[in-house]
């Protein structure tokens, strides 16, 4: 194939439809015949004539818009980027999980302190010799029918290491009932921190390419720049999409800088809709 690229020659870009090629082409005819140079117009006439020639030839066209694509595709680094900014700061995400676990931990045991020097508290004061002298009558008739606490304490299984001292204080001071309320409470944290947290499925869906050769851009736009094209059969992994639907995301194409990239709906075929898929903005 000649060297010379028809669409440089033309002035359009690699993507434009027939109805531009056309209107590129008549425009700088115009322009050559108005000009007062007859050598310079030949020259020119004779290559806008060759370029429109080329571009007329359906398979010629896809053929010099591949080889302008390549010239043209420059490997963009934005997607590792992102990827190795976002390693980066994962450590400092998993300092701010722990810093949270153990502040809740450190909360909880204060709570739990603070209820075991109340209940300490008022069996001290229960203890009181004055309070055993004017209690005296009241006591002595239900001695008899009244389990000793020293009992109804032991039968309590030990709940942890971290909590020996405080179910020893619950034991020496607390009712049957307040320790039954602490070992249930903590039964329920435990079960709580140790439950696995869900991780979302990630939908993935498979999509064809339903034309010769269709652009891979770095945004939903073709405004954005073009990345590499897909040829058809290459067929790739559809991960994200745009509000509308309109573009999408694919990876695991043929070539690795193609990845992240999108691709107009209208160019694809697919296994589905794409509604199900994650909505992604571009910062």
């Amino acid at each position: 194939m000649n060297k010379r690229n028809p669409y440089d020659i033309l002035g359009i870009s690699s993507d434009s439809e027939m109805s531009v090629i056309e209107a590129a082409y008549k425009k700088y005819m115009n322009e050559a015949e108005t000009s007062s140079a007859e050598d310079t117009e030949d020259k020119f006439r004779s290559e806008l004539k060759w370029a429109y020639s080329e571009l007329s030839d359906a398979s010629k066209r896809n053929e010099y818009r591949v080889k302008k694509a390549r010239m043209d595709d420059t490997p963009t680094n934005t997607a590792n980027d992102e990827i190795h900014q976002e390693s980066q700061n994962l450590p400092d995400e998993n300092k701010s999980d722990v810093l949270s676990v153990l502040l809740s931990t450190g909360l909880f045991l204060m709570m739990i302190g603070a209820i075991g020097y109340g209940l300490y508290f008022v069996g001290a004061v229960n203890n009181n010799d004055d309070y055993f002298e004017n209690t005296d009558s009241v006591i002595e008739p239900i001695e008899s029918s009244v389990t000793p606490l020293s009992v109804l304490a032991t039968e309590i299984p030990e709940i942890s290491i971290m909590h020996t001292a405080t179910v020893e204080a619950l034991k020496a001071t607390a009712t049957r009932e307040a320790l039954l309320v602490y070992s249930e409470a903590l039964t329920a944290t435990n079960y709580a921190l140790n439950m696995p947290s869900a991780t979302p499925t990630e939908v993935l869906i498979r999509a064809c390419p339903n034309a010769v050769s269709v652009n891979i851009r770095t945004g939903p736009s073709t405004s954005y720049t073009i990345l590499g094209q897909l040829l058809k059969g290459d067929c790739v992994v559809v991960y994200g999409r745009n509000e509308e639907s309109s573009w999408f995301v694919i990876t695991e194409s043929p070539r690795p800088s193609m990845n992240d990239g999108w691709v107009s709906s209208e160019l694809i075929d697919m296994d589905s809709s794409g509604t199900e898929l994650e909505v992604i903005y571009l910062d």
